[in-house]
């Protein structure tokens, strides 16, 4: 799947990557506490003490609080304490993202706001991908979001200010999709800029047409 120049750099360079994320990241760049803690989870679950402990540290004292707003810093250092262990249960650093995008999903959906929009949206793909956008700023922040129909299940749709990958997000996409039961879904992921993407969304007809 897609992702072109941009993926091919992050699949052998993700850390010269990820730095030059690293370094663009202001105060004002956020993410909810839910994404920084599945990334934690994560770590813990390779039982490597001495790895989990900087990933601690990182996250500072305290519980993490799923719905608190945390730096998009700390999100982007653990990524990089866990990118070795998706590299190689992936075999990739694309595949290693999109399984990640995938499970970011999952938990937002889980959430209270992810349960409003499954409410909200009926579940029909369409509809969800419509309030999704709306998800995306409750959960990042003041990032900037275009959706274009370009069909009844075929759209496009650009970002603007997302600290994460264009391949974290394609599996982000494709778990929504699938949460809405949509089948044959595509999701193509271009860089456009270092924190800027666009996505070619699209899927046959929904287990529910059926």
């Amino acid at each position: 799947p897609g992702g072109g120049v941009a993926a091919v750099a992050w699949e052998a360079q993700w850390e010269e990557d990820l730095a030059r994320r690293l370094a663009h990241a202001q105060p004002a760049n956020t993410i909810r506490g839910m994404f920084v803690q599945a990334l934690l989870e994560r770590v813990r679950a390779l039982g490597d003490e001495a790895l989990l402990a900087r990933a601690l540290a990182l996250c500072g004292p305290g519980p993490l609080v799923e719905l608190f707003h945390y730096p998009v810093r700390t999100y982007l250092q653990l990524l990089g304490l866990l990118m070795p262990s998706l590299v190689a249960r992936h075999g990739g650093a694309e595949a290693g993202l999109r399984a990640l995008g995938h499970q970011g999903m999952a938990r937002f959906l889980a959430s209270y706001t992810g349960r409003m929009l499954l409410t909200l949206s009926g579940r029909d793909p369409k509809r969800m991908l419509n309030h999704a956008p709306m998800g995306y700023r409750v959960a990042t922040g003041s990032t900037q979001h275009a959706l274009e129909w370009l069909g009844p299940r075929r759209c496009h749709w650009r970002m603007r200010e997302q600290f994460m990958p264009a391949p974290y997000h394609e599996g982000l996409l494709l778990e929504l999709l699938a949460q809405g039961g949509a089948r044959d879904a595509r999701v193509v992921g271009r860089q456009t800029a270092l924190v800027d993407s666009e996505y070619d969304i699209a899927w046959g007809e929904s287990e529910e047409a059926r």
